[in-house]
């Protein structure tokens, strides 16, 4: 996977979270929130959050909607 970049959501939006469990929930992120993210495809990223001790909650969010830090 390639090297995580720094970007900041554009727009509040609601993804789905997938904890290091495996378990799902919608979460309403806010406009101007600064991800880690590394991009999948021409069309989507994957930010992730490292939780001590149970591993990464991720969830995958357009380009379109993320602005990368130069």
């Amino acid at each position: 996977m390639r090297s995580a970049e720094r970007a900041t959501l554009r727009n509040r939006m609601v993804v789905t979270l997938v904890h290091p469990d495996g378990r799902r929930e919608a979460a309403a992120l806010s406009a101007g929130l600064h991800l880690q993210v590394r991009r999948i495809d021409g069309a989507q990223a994957e930010a992730r959050q490292w939780m001590p001790g149970q591993g990464y909650l991720t969830a995958v969010i357009p380009l379109a909607v993320l602005q990368f830090a130069r």
